[in-house]
């Protein structure tokens, strides 16, 4: 586009004289027209044909023909013109095919210059990567430098070199400052750098501390190695079982904290579950007698003369809200039932020491059919320490009695 803009400025200067006049004679004769093949030493021949086209183009009828008295034969232009008018055509080929290097200078926006002045040196960007910074480098600070009839960039791009800097000797030293005061600009705010941390679960599985921080989870712009990129800021490692944080410190910390407040071993108790009958016959000798605190409990509720455990069982569980727990109890006289304790926890509250229980029930289950009768169904709460009557049921009224106790660091 350049070189046919400067082949029609340049040939517009020298159209000083028309072949208008030549145009409006149409008594053409042959033996005034010379054939003439002209070879471009410069520039394209199609270009340059195109040029004269539009200066001094022009069809020429003769009475058995007509003709255009310029035309392409291979790369070489063929004029057919009157002597007047080639000699007008042939002295305008001569501004037009030129080397525009050396003809042309003052559209050069540089002079040239001295190889001997010339330097060669390395610049190697620390906060962006080398060929991202050479993007917005060459954008601001790239010219072409020309020495002798070639034409160079003053800054190019060298894999794994950084950036090569080819500039004067006078001009390196502040390209290479400019460079720098751009590359600095480019570092990341320490406020806002990316740390790491990592977080190996205790209690809860990692799949369940993940499911607890994921309002936390989010994409973060990642700059540590110049180049920008997106990433989650929590991953698990499942080989490992590991939890690792890469985001902001601030955010970091708090993920952190989360994972430390849930990652708490399950509230624990112990539960001493007795079933005990009240009556008035006397107990045969394998009939176990009941404790006497309980016994003395016992009578202010339903008053009889001899309190037995018919069957009893300990149960040390977690008491997380909503846990499903179970005991089965052999009756003590090898009776063919079973006695089967199923609860559900509401809540547990560790500093009071008490226990909700959102529903319990006690059946009894035979060993020979697997049939199943209900005792009853309560919900309630229990307090450590104490013997607490959950329900009474039958003539020969049978208590269920469970006592909380505390397990060490719970």
């Amino acid at each position: 586009m350049k070189i046919k803009l400067l082949l029609l400025t340049a040939g517009l200067a020298l159209c000083t004289a028309s072949l208008s006049s030549a145009q409006q004679d149409d008594d053409y004769q042959e033996q005034d027209f010379k054939l003439h093949r002209y070879n471009p030493g410069w520039v394209d021949a199609r270009e340059l044909e195109s040029t004269l086209e539009a200066l001094y183009g022009r069809v020429l009828d003769f009475e058995d023909r007509s003709v255009e008295n310029l035309s392409l034969l291979a790369d070489s232009i063929v004029i057919y013109e009157t002597a007047e008018n080639l000699k007008q055509i042939l002295e305008a080929l001569k501004t037009l095919d030129a080397n525009l290097n050396e003809e042309w200078d003052d559209d050069d926006t540089t002079n040239r210059v001295d190889p001997e002045l010339m330097v060669v040196r390395n610049f190697h960007p620390e906060h962006l990567d080398a060929l991202e910074f050479y993007s917005l480098a060459a954008e601001l600070y790239s010219r072409e430098i020309r020495i002798n009839d070639n034409w160079f960039a003053n800054i190019r791009y060298a894999k794994d070199r950084g950036l090569l800097i080819y500039e004067e000797l006078d001009k390196a030293d502040a390209l290479l400052e400019r460079l720098a005061i751009l590359d600095a600009s480019q570092q990341i705010d320490q406020k806002n750098a990316l740390v790491v941390m990592e977080y190996q679960p205790r209690f809860v599985s990692p799949q369940g501390l993940m499911e607890g921080i994921q309002s936390f989870r989010a994409m973060v712009l990642d700059s540590s190695q110049g180049s920008r990129s997106g990433a989650q800021n929590i991953s698990l490692m499942h080989e490992r079982g590991l939890i690792v944080i890469r985001d902001h410190a601030e955010r970091a910390q708090q993920i952190m904290t989360t994972l430390e407040r849930i990652d708490q071993p399950l509230p624990q108790t112990m539960l001493v579950c007795q079933v005990i009958q009240g009556s008035n016959k006397e107990p045969d000798e394998s009939d176990i007698p009941a404790d006497l605190e309980i016994s003395a409990q016992l009578k202010q509720i339903l008053p009889h003369k001899y309190y037995t455990v018919s069957g009893s069982g300990m149960l040390r569980a977690g008491v997380a809200a909503g846990n499903k727990l179970e005991l089965f109890m052999d009756f003590s006289n090898n009776a063919p039932w079973q006695y089967q304790l199923e609860m559900s926890v509401g809540s547990f509250d560790a500093k009071e020491g008490s226990l909700s229980l959102a529903a319990c029930e006690l059946s009894m289950r035979s060993l020979n059919n697997d049939s199943r009768r209900n005792l009853f169904r309560t919900s309630t709460t229990i307090y450590r320490g104490e013997y607490a009557v959950l329900g009474v049921t039958g003539a020969e009224p049978l208590f269920l009695v469970v006592q909380l106790l505390p397990v060490r660091g719970h």
